[in-house]
């Protein structure tokens, strides 16, 4: 999975994770880049079967391999503690790596999120 990280803005600078919604793009995330990057080394990337992650996903791909995948994605990329800002879908995937990676998930701000998964985010 490829990530798009900024860099940081002072050293030790905490890291911010950006997730978007159902088949999102980093780029959903440009107007707010400006100003989290002041503070914080942003992480955006495309989720993946979309954008710069294209690939076509299984029939019973679920959330918890979207956030294992995210999370082995930041390990490789050196990042192991970060806040997570999830929009929608996002939230969902943001919920599921504070359950699972409850040791590098510091913040967790679910945006627009939902407790179940419908038939159309299903299919």
């Amino acid at each position: 999975m490829k990530l798009s990280l900024s860099p940081p803005p002072y050293a030790d600078a905490p890291v911010v994770v950006l997730i978007s919604g159902l088949g999102g793009s980093g780029s959903y995330w440009l107007p707010q880049l400006a100003v989290l990057e002041q503070e914080y080394q942003v992480v955006c990337y495309d989720q993946r079967g979309t954008g710069n992650n294209p690939d076509t996903l299984a029939e019973d791909y679920s959330i918890a391999q979207m956030a294992a995948e995210l999370h082995q994605a930041l390990v490789a990329a050196g990042i192991k503690r970060y806040a997570v800002v999830g929009h929608a879908l996002g939230a969902l995937v943001g919920m599921q790596l504070a359950l699972d990676y409850p040791a590098s998930v510091t913040m967790l701000d679910s945006v627009n999120g939902w407790l179940r998964i419908n038939a159309h985010t299903r299919r």
